[in-house]
């Protein structure tokens, strides 16, 4: 065991491929890391995914199969979604357009219930969106009234991929839009001094830089996990597309339980696990 007990987990964007190594990498860092003291997961895009599955205590396997099915869905699908966000890759500013393709909550929560764990939506968990046209961050929780399945669709809902999310009368779009980590919006719940952070970051951008150094500010002892560079192909270091691949979910996972174990050797003394550390 590490002795690290952790308080807040931030789970970051990645598409299909980013959420298997997610889930390999959580999976991986429980066996020698506690994570029973969580009082809050942060879940961006496919960190919301994700970040349903472990706060609702299940299988991260079948999650995993869970992403590998949703990833050959969007293999099948003729053409990508209309509506687009133009954005900086650094602050996620940007203009968006093709609101009024949005889908209904409960039809985005229909269509999301094959890929979610069966329950009510998990205490710990808040999960991020950007809603239209201003870009302005939404978090929600359990104590929102609204379905899981509509909050995670609009936190996936990357811009040319898959359609807005019409959620409190306004169309929501993927949470990466503002950032990959979002890990900034854990602030609001830590009220400790010395909280411990982790944060899983299949893509990284310099928001996470700003972000952590907020939660430092607060007192936080943040530690960041992040794939290699050029593991998988490159796959989750430009983004795009290849974060797709359904034929890269079950090495994702592989390569995130790899990380992991790394991670717990390296924690105790690194701040930085991964291709951004040093």
């Amino acid at each position: 065991m590490t002795g690290i007990v952790v308080h807040t987990l931030v789970l970051g964007a990645g598409g299909p491929v980013g959420a298997a190594w997610l889930s390999g990498a959580v999976s991986g860092l429980t066996a020698g890391m506690s994570l029973r003291d969580v009082t809050q997961i942060v879940g961006t895009s496919a960190g919301s995914v994700v970040g349903a599955w472990l706060g609702a205590g299940a299988d991260l396997d079948e999650a995993t199969a869970a992403i590998a099915d949703r990833a050959a869905w969007h293999a099948g699908r003729r053409g990508p979604a209309a509506g687009t966000v133009d954005t900086d890759t650094d602050t996620g500013t940007g203009t968006a357009t093709g609101t009024d393709t949005a889908i209904d909550a409960d039809a985005a929560a229909a269509l999301w219930a094959r890929w979610l764990p069966s329950g009510e939506w998990p205490k710990t968990l808040r999960v991020t969106a950007v809603a239209l046209p201003d870009k302005r961050i939404s978090v929600w929780s359990a104590d929102d009234g609204i379905p899981l399945g509509a909050a995670v669709a609009a936190s996936t809902a990357a811009p040319g991929l898959a359609p807005p999310v019409r959620i409190g009368g306004r169309p929501h779009v993927d949470g990466g839009v503002r950032s990959t980590t979002n890990a900034d919006v854990a602030a609001s719940r830590i009220d400790a001094p010395g909280a411990e952070v982790l944060v899983l970051a299949p893509l990284f951008t310099d928001a996470l830089t700003r972000e952590v150094r907020i939660l430092r500010g607060l007192g936080c002892t943040v530690r960041i996990l992040t794939p290699e560079r050029g593991d998988l192909g490159g796959a989750l270091d430009g983004g795009g597309v290849a974060l797709l691949g359904a034929d890269l979910v079950g090495p994702a996972e592989r390569a995130g339980r790899r990380q992991a174990e790394r991670a717990l050797a390296a924690f105790p003394q690194a701040s930085t696990v991964g291709r951004f550390a040093g």
